[in-house]
C-alpha cells in the first residue's frame, strides 16, 4: 500500500469568507447609532424626538467632541445609488399624455369613433379557446362522426 500524500500546509478558508465579512461590515452599527444608544452620565435633560419620550442619546450634545455624527463615504455612495434608482425615468414613446381620445383616423372613412366596450367584448370572445379554466379545446372535427 501507498502512503497518503502530504497535506497542503495552507490556512483553510474561514466560514463565510469575503461575502460574510462584507455583509457584517455593511450591517454593523454605525457611529450615529452608537451615539444614539449612549446615555450621558450626569445631565438629566436630553433631547427628545417629539413627544415620544425617546431620547436622542449623545447626538447633538455639548462636550462630546463632535459637532455631528457623520456617515462613512461608502455608505453615502450606496445611499446615492439607491436614490438614483428611485428617480423616475423619462417617459417612453408608448405612454400617453393628456390628449388621448377614443377617435381613430381611418384612411378611407376619415375620423372613426371607437367604442372601448366593443374591444373588451372581442377580447372576451377569444377566452373560450385560450382560457386556463376551460382546459384543452380543439377546433378540429373528430373523424368518428
Amino acid at each position: 500500500r501507498k502512503p497518503l500524500p502530504k497535506p497542503v500546509d495552507r490556512p483553510s478558508r474561514k466560514r463565510g469568507g469575503r461575502k460574510f465579512a462584507n455583509m457584517k461590515a455593511r450591517l454593523q452599527m454605525t457611529e450615529y447609532k452608537k451615539m444614539f444608544n449612549t446615555v450621558p452620565f450626569g445631565p438629566e435633560a436630553q433631547q427628545e424626538i417629539g413627544d415620544t419620550g425617546v431620547g436622542m442619546g449623545m447626538i447633538g450634545m455639548k462636550g462630546t467632541g463632535k459637532l455631528r455624527a457623520s456617515a462613512n463615504k461608502e455608505q453615502k455612495i450606496k445611499l446615492m445609488k439607491k436614490k438614483e434608482k428611485n428617480i423616475p425615468q423619462p417617459a417612453s414613446l408608448s405612454t400617453h399624455n393628456g390628449l388621448v381620445s377614443s377617435l381613430a383616423l381611418a384612411s378611407t372613412d376619415g375620423i372613426e369613433l371607437v367604442n372601448p366596450e366593443l374591444l373588451k367584448k372581442k377580447i372576451n370572445e377569444h377566452e373560450t379557446y385560450f382560457n386556463a379554466k376551460s382546459g384543452f379545446t380543439t377546433v378540429i372535427e373528430s373523424k368518428n362522426k
